[in-house]
């Protein structure tokens, strides 16, 4: 089934709109992707500040703590108190961070728990400064503090390398998205634009082959209807049921009809009784199928009454659904023709019939009875 240029235009322009939202959808989706490393490499950088800010505090406090044993000076205590201030509360925003990752949570609760430790027991040897003196606290440091101070700068540093190579990971996606999403959004682009451009192509050579095709069916219907009306043999365009549709000059002239009063009647009104039966029965093989055309000698009764004898060529003309459509009549007026070899054929016959009367040889009837009839007349004469 072929399809109308509306329905294609219409059926190409779902289509460039579908592949456009396709590739929309892809480009989107990979902007998503993109957006997505992004973000998860904002969220690593903000974990590595904050650790960084937390080791920071944490080797502030341990200098404060130090020179305060070294010079009993409550400045330097004073500089612990205040590092070691925020401490808990920037511990627990660290662990919000990391919580939806295992392996990062307990970096972080390794480093809660030891640096926690530690900042306990430089809070205890700084009170046991002013009770015992400087050497029962130092012996305690020894004892108990180094190992917590190593834990807890080996979580630090393990949550920092963790931190680090996610970084590595997420910028690496980030610039592999960027350039998918930069290459997708130049092919959306790209194929958008050469789609609508086809389309536009396609709808203006469609558009201008309509056009010539057009122009070519109305000069070749313009030859047609010269060829048709200033024919010198009667043509004429006849209905399946008999009526006449068009009619050229010639036949009106040759049935003494106007066009007008042509297009009143019906073949078969104006056929000789004894002709219309073969020729109806012609029709009927022409409608049926059975022959495409045909031809034959009928008579024509013309306005006045009088014989028309004339050579009817007629074929048949169908819809695109075989139905039929219409008949293209050619009439040849032969009167004058018939005229002559009527007038002829009398005169010879009486001739023969004369001769045969009078008795003369059989053998010279015989040959005339074989010659041409126009020989014949010529030898008569």
């Amino acid at each position: 089934m072929q399809l109308s240029f509306s329905k294609k235009i219409l059926g190409g322009l779902i289509f460039t709109l579908l592949l456009i939202a396709l590739l929309g959808t892809i480009a989107t989706r990979a902007i998503q992707n993109l957006s997505q490393a992004f973000e998860a490499a904002s969220h690593t950088q903000l974990i590595l500040r904050k650790t960084n800010l937390l080791a920071d505090k944490l080797s502030i406090a341990e200098e404060n703590y130090a020179n305060y044993l070294a010079t009993n000076d409550h400045i330097y205590y004073a500089g612990f108190s205040e590092s070691i201030k925020t401490y808990t509360s920037d511990i627990e925003e660290l662990k919000s961070q990391v919580s939806s990752t295992v392996d990062q949570k307990k970096q972080v609760d390794s480093l809660e728990k030891y640096s926690s430790l530690r900042l306990a027991l430089l809070k205890e040897f700084i009170k046991n400064r002013k009770k015992e003196g400087l050497y029962a606290q130092q012996s305690s440091e020894k004892s108990k503090g180094f190992s917590y101070r190593e834990e807890s700068k080996k979580a630090i540093e393990d949550i920092r390398e963790t931190e680090r190579t996610l970084l590595k990971i997420y910028n690496l996606k980030s610039s592999q998205k960027k350039e998918l999403v930069i290459s997708t959004i130049i092919i959306c682009t790209v194929v958008g634009l050469g789609l609508i451009c086809l389309l536009f192509l396609y709808i203006y050579n469609t558009i201008k082959a309509k056009e010539r095709v057009q122009e070519e069916l109305h000069s070749s219907q313009s030859k047609f209807g010269n060829s048709f009306n200033y024919s010198g043999i009667g043509q004429a365009i006849v209905s399946p049921t008999g009526a006449w549709i068009n009619v050229n000059r010639e036949l009106c002239s040759m049935l003494g009809y106007s066009e007008e009063e042509l297009l009143k009647l019906t073949f078969q009104q104006i056929t000789h009784p004894e002709d219309l039966d073969a020729d109806l029965e012609n029709v009927g093989k022409v409608l049926s199928g059975e022959i495409h055309s045909y031809s034959m000698e009928k008579r024509y009764l013309n306005k006045l009454g009088k014989i028309v004898w004339v050579n009817l060529t007629v074929s048949l003309v169908r819809e695109k659904d075989k139905t039929p459509k219409f008949f293209v009549s050619q009439i040849i007026d032969i009167t004058k023709n018939k005229k002559v070899s009527y007038d002829v054929q009398v005169p010879l016959s009486s001739t023969l019939l004369t001769l045969k009367t009078e008795n003369l040889d059989e053998d010279i009837v015989k040959l005339a009875n074989t010659l041409p009839v126009s020989q014949i007349a010529k030898t008569l004469q």
